[in-house]
């Protein structure tokens, strides 16, 4: 119901602290992108809406602490 959201899960990223600035659900609504810092994060995303993170993050490349990637851009092969 989206007059009325209700929280469903509170969920922290593994081996991060800070915090995510962006997200992109795929197409298939089966995974969730998190950018945080230096990595991208692949969440799951089960029939309940409820999110795991099973694959460990993703170290960009190229990127370093002084900078900060921004955008996620999700597509269907």
């Amino acid at each position: 119901r989206p007059m009325k959201p209700a929280l469903l899960q509170h969920f922290l990223l593994q081996n991060y602290n800070g915090v995510e600035y962006n997200l992109a659900l795929d197409p298939t609504e089966q995974f969730l992108y998190a950018l945080a810092g230096t990595q991208l994060h692949v969440l799951n995303v089960d029939a309940n809406g409820m999110v795991s993170e099973t694959a460990a993050p993703i170290d960009l490349p190229g990127v370093t602490s002084a900078s900060q990637p921004v955008g996620i851009a999700v597509v269907r092969k």
